[in-house]
């Protein structure tokens, strides 16, 4: 029998650790390779069907009332009331979901200005329409609360302590309505220093970044650093991206921006699949490309210079996107779509 130095055993036992270390690794990677691999398969093949609403700059004053309520019930009456026509406005829409009704909304996302001057009369205002229930000038969804710079900063010009008192209601209210597993809109990630935050409809990643993601703007905290996280937790597996702000990406406004923050906002999201972005504030209802990425411009809820009041309407498929201006007359409260609208295959 052949005789074994302690040289030659501590060899062998080298070997052996090595070999298992090696096992271990190969099939840790394995797993990590299925894991992702599978996981970026079920984005990509599975099925959904997600509808939902989104208006922007309310202006709710405090009482008595103008014609606030005619928009709630106009937004409750969408469902079910319209068919994706193959025309709008002498134009082929183009439309991948051509006579489909509209249907099973999930909710209603607001992109800013929800009040005019955070006065608390209004924000009462505000509650007794766009609070969920079931009256006749009540909104019958959940409603996705974002903040514009009149909720921010209301007051100009400035009254001492005024301003900050009215901006910190508001910064409460989003904490009320969105904030832990017990809030009546309950999301899936909150960043309490910014009140961005984020959810999940089916195969769809929604976030709403209040002003914008990453504005320090009106005493507010940036929040890339949580959106950097935020999007490489819940949609590294590739799936459709819908972000809410308020400031836009019009020509006319991109001066609002901190333009630092707006490249590090960009390099962020770039990685991701962002399908759109929606946008309020300069009360037209607009659709443009901003750095490659389709952004949505809602019109405000006022009859005006501005034209009719109107919101959109937007359905995210696993196989596309559809997106169309629904609006309504004053006079004789009729709901109609228009332009402009939007379609693309993903």
């Amino acid at each position: 029998m052949a005789k074994h130095s302690e040289t030659d055993f501590k060899l062998i036992s080298k070997n052996i650790i090595m070999n298992r270390k090696s096992y271990i690794l190969i099939v840790v990677f394995l797993f990590l390779t299925t894991f992702l691999f599978g996981k970026l398969c079920c984005a990509q093949n599975s099925k959904f069907d997600v509808s939902f609403i989104v208006t922007s700059d309310l202006h709710f004053d405090e009482p008595p009332e103008d014609h606030e309520f005619l928009h709630v019930q106009a937004i409750n009456r969408v469902d079910g009331y319209f068919k994706y026509p193959d025309m709008l406005d002498g134009k082929e829409t183009n439309f991948e979901g051509v006579d489909d009704l509209i249907s099973n909304i999930r909710g209603v996302i607001i992109s800013g200005d929800i009040t005019n001057k955070a006065h608390p009369l209004a924000l009462d205002f505000f509650k007794m329409r766009y609070e969920k229930g079931k009256g006749k000038k009540q909104i019958n969804y959940d409603c996705y609360i974002g903040l514009g710079n009149h909720d921010l900063h209301p007051l100009n010009p400035l009254i001492d302590g005024e301003d900050l008192k009215r901006r910190n209601m508001m910064l409460q209210y989003v904490d009320a309505r969105h904030k832990g597993k017990k809030a009546p809109a309950p999301v899936t990630n909150y960043d309490e220093l910014s009140r961005n935050y984020s959810w999940d409809w089916d195969g769809v990643h929604l976030i709403q970044g209040q002003l914008y993601p990453g504005n320090t703007t009106f005493g507010q905290h940036s929040s890339l650093q949580w959106l950097e996280k935020d999007l490489a937790t819940y949609a590294s597996d590739g799936r459709p991206v819908v972000i809410f702000q308020h400031y836009g990406f019009i020509e006319s406004g991109i001066e609002e921006f901190d333009g630092k923050q707006l490249e590090k906002y960009y390099n962020i999201i770039s990685k991701y699949n962002i399908v759109g972005i929606f946008a309020g504030h300069h009360h037209v209802a607009a659709n443009i490309k901003w750095r490659g990425i389709d952004v949505f411009h809602v019109n405000n809820v006022w009859h005006d210079s501005d034209g009719e009041a109107s919101f959109a309407v937007v359905r995210i498929t696993n196989k596309f996107v559809d997106v169309v201006t629904c609006k309504r007359t004053k006079e004789d409260r009729k709901l109609f779509l228009t332009g402009p609208f939007f379609s693309k295959k993903l």
